[in-house]
């Protein structure tokens, strides 16, 4: 799941999706994000994602 704050360019989204593949990859010297992203690494149910999601203080729902 990507949440970014609005009005984001497309380079921006693009870094950002290679940072993720790199991270699902676990590729080393990855750099951590800047302070107003967050990654989050949320499994099982919609339910679980949407808790795991909330105490990482991330603003977003789930939607089905």
């Amino acid at each position: 799941m990507l949440a970014m704050p609005p009005g984001r360019s497309e380079l921006e989204h693009d870094c950002i999706a290679r940072y993720l593949i790199g991270r699902a990859f676990e590729a080393d010297g990855l750099l951590p994000l800047a302070d107003m992203f967050k990654a989050v690494d949320a499994t099982g149910s919609a339910r679980d994602c949407q808790q795991q999601l909330d105490q990482a203080g991330v603003k977003a729902q789930m939607q089905a």
